[in-house]
């Protein structure tokens, strides 16, 4: 039965499916392959460069999740759509191969990415401990702070602050928001 089974399955899709034309670049990679070709900095290394590193894989990660999303895209697929027909049949109007390894690539993706998410909290709470007397890291965080607050636009601002709130303590009065969340 298992044989019959597969062997219609092999003549379903030779016989029903249509030519697509679509990139099948890395269609059966690990993801340890797709990881930043760079080294990784050592544990002694400067924070900026621990901290550039993450970023920059973090970066390299964000665009291979929208590279695999786009190949769900182009199958009209989602993570969650289904890949066989009523009858048990794989679609014939996706490409099922590819959208299996770009839904398995996804997963790995988002695993990466909080892996990476963690490691940069963990570099931000110890730039947050590090001595004072590191006067030229500081000096260097200012100035990417100045850079990143002059790439976002305020969004809201804060009239006012009700007293003895929670808020009192955290907001000023006068307070442009320009961005929402743990950022």
């Amino acid at each position: 039965m298992r044989g019959e089974k597969q062997t219609s399955l092999l003549w379903f899709v030779t016989l029903h499916s249509q030519p697509q034309i679509l990139a099948m670049e890395g269609l059966h990679t690990p993801s340890s392959s797709t990881q930043a070709p760079t080294s990784l900095p050592p544990p002694t290394a400067p924070l900026k460069v621990r901290l550039n590193s993450v970023l920059s894989r973090r970066s390299l990660v964000e665009a291979q999740l929208e590279s695999n999303s786009s190949i769900l895209k182009l199958n009209d697929s989602t993570m969650s759509t289904p890949l066989i027909d009523p009858q048990g049949f794989p679609r014939s109007d996706i490409d099922v191969a590819q959208v299996r390894t770009a839904r398995v690539a996804i997963i790995r993706g988002r695993n990466d990415l909080k892996d990476l998410e963690k490691e940069l909290e963990g570099l931000v709470r110890e730039g947050l401990q590090r001595k004072e007397g590191d006067v030229e890291e500081d000096q260097v965080m200012e100035e990417e702070e100045k850079e990143k607050e002059e790439e976002l636009k305020p969004f809201a601002k804060v009239n006012s602050v009700a007293p003895n709130s929670p808020a009192q303590t955290a907001v000023r009065s006068q307070l442009l928001l320009s961005s929402m969340g743990l950022s």
